[in-house]
Protein backbone atom coordinates (compact mmCIF):
# COMPACT_ATOMS: atom_id res chain seq x y z
CA UNK A 1 0.00 0.00 0.00
CA UNK A 2 2.57 2.72 1.08
CA UNK A 3 4.77 1.53 -1.85
CA UNK A 4 1.84 2.46 -4.38
CA UNK A 5 1.23 5.85 -3.42
CA UNK A 6 5.23 6.55 -2.58
CA UNK A 7 5.69 5.63 -6.19
CA UNK A 8 2.24 7.82 -7.16
CA UNK A 9 4.23 10.93 -5.02
CA UNK A 10 7.05 10.31 -7.45
CA UNK A 11 5.49 10.47 -10.93
CA UNK A 12 4.08 13.70 -9.38
CA UNK A 13 7.13 14.95 -8.47
CA UNK A 14 8.68 14.40 -11.74
CA UNK A 15 5.67 15.45 -13.39
CA UNK A 16 5.67 18.86 -11.10
CA UNK A 17 9.19 19.45 -12.16
CA UNK A 18 9.36 18.39 -15.90
CA UNK A 19 6.39 21.35 -15.96
CA UNK A 20 8.68 23.64 -14.01
CA UNK A 21 10.76 23.49 -16.95
CA UNK A 22 8.81 24.10 -19.44
CA UNK A 23 7.71 27.24 -17.47
CA UNK A 24 11.16 28.48 -17.58
CA UNK A 25 11.81 27.96 -21.28
CA UNK A 26 8.32 30.03 -21.79
CA UNK A 27 9.45 32.75 -19.79
CA UNK A 28 12.90 32.96 -20.98
CA UNK A 29 11.28 32.64 -24.88
CA UNK A 30 8.94 35.57 -23.62
CA UNK A 31 11.14 37.74 -22.24
CA UNK A 32 12.77 37.43 -25.44
CA UNK A 33 9.95 38.49 -27.39
CA UNK A 34 9.04 41.19 -25.13
CA UNK A 35 13.03 42.44 -25.63
CA UNK A 36 12.39 42.19 -29.50
CA UNK A 37 9.01 44.20 -29.82
CA UNK A 38 10.32 46.90 -27.18
CA UNK A 39 13.56 47.21 -29.93
CA UNK A 40 11.26 46.96 -32.80
CA UNK A 41 8.46 49.90 -30.98
CA UNK A 42 11.87 52.08 -30.76
CA UNK A 43 13.30 51.79 -33.87
CA UNK A 44 9.85 52.56 -35.35
CA UNK A 45 8.95 55.71 -33.15
CA UNK A 46 12.84 56.75 -34.41
CA UNK A 47 12.17 55.89 -38.28
CA UNK A 48 8.72 57.93 -38.24
CA UNK A 49 10.99 60.68 -36.40
CA UNK A 50 12.78 61.10 -39.16
CA UNK A 51 10.98 61.10 -41.43
CA UNK A 52 9.01 63.79 -40.01
CA UNK A 53 11.97 66.24 -39.61
CA UNK A 54 13.17 65.28 -43.06
CA UNK A 55 9.77 66.79 -44.25
CA UNK A 56 10.19 69.53 -41.67
CA UNK A 57 6.64 68.71 -40.31
CA UNK A 58 6.09 69.00 -36.36
CA UNK A 59 2.65 66.85 -36.38
CA UNK A 60 0.54 64.94 -39.11
CA UNK A 61 -2.90 63.92 -38.28
CA UNK A 62 -5.39 61.44 -40.28
CA UNK A 63 -8.66 59.62 -39.54
CA UNK A 64 -6.65 57.40 -37.47
CA UNK A 65 -3.86 58.99 -35.87
CA UNK A 66 -2.61 62.46 -34.80
CA UNK A 67 1.43 62.40 -34.24
CA UNK A 68 2.85 64.95 -32.98
CA UNK A 69 6.35 65.96 -31.84
CA UNK A 70 7.27 66.65 -28.68
CA UNK A 71 10.42 68.36 -27.45
CA UNK A 72 11.12 66.86 -24.34
CA UNK A 73 13.92 68.30 -22.42
CA UNK A 74 16.74 65.70 -20.99
CA UNK A 75 18.94 65.17 -18.19
CA UNK A 76 20.94 66.87 -16.30
CA UNK A 77 24.72 66.14 -17.44
CA UNK A 78 26.89 65.97 -14.64
CA UNK A 79 29.32 69.04 -14.05
CA UNK A 80 32.91 68.16 -15.60
CA UNK A 81 36.26 70.11 -16.41
CA UNK A 82 36.70 70.95 -12.66
CA UNK A 83 39.83 71.94 -10.62
CA UNK A 84 40.66 68.01 -10.46
CA UNK A 85 40.85 67.87 -14.30
CA UNK A 86 42.87 71.00 -14.18
CA UNK A 87 45.29 68.67 -11.72
CA UNK A 88 45.76 66.39 -14.23
CA UNK A 89 46.31 67.98 -17.33
CA UNK A 90 49.10 69.82 -15.08
CA UNK A 91 50.78 66.65 -14.03
CA UNK A 92 50.78 64.98 -17.69
CA UNK A 93 52.28 68.22 -18.89
CA UNK A 94 55.26 67.47 -16.27
CA UNK A 95 55.69 64.05 -16.76
CA UNK A 96 55.86 64.56 -20.48
CA UNK A 97 58.39 67.38 -19.86
CA UNK A 98 60.39 65.25 -17.51
CA UNK A 99 60.81 62.56 -20.04
CA UNK A 100 61.51 64.64 -23.08
CA UNK A 101 64.54 66.06 -20.77
CA UNK A 102 65.71 62.27 -19.59
CA UNK A 103 65.92 61.71 -23.57
CA UNK A 104 67.42 64.61 -24.50
CA UNK A 105 70.28 63.91 -21.84
CA UNK A 106 70.49 60.24 -23.02
CA UNK A 107 71.18 61.00 -26.36
CA UNK A 108 73.76 63.86 -25.18
CA UNK A 109 75.79 60.92 -23.30
CA UNK A 110 75.50 58.71 -25.90
CA UNK A 111 76.50 61.22 -28.57
CA UNK A 112 79.94 62.11 -26.54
Amino acid sequence: EFECKAENIACYIKQLDGELELLKKQKAAFERRRKAKENQLARMKDYLLVCMQKINRKSVETALAKITVKNTSGTALPSTGGPGTKLLYLLGIMLTGIAGAGILMKKRRNAV
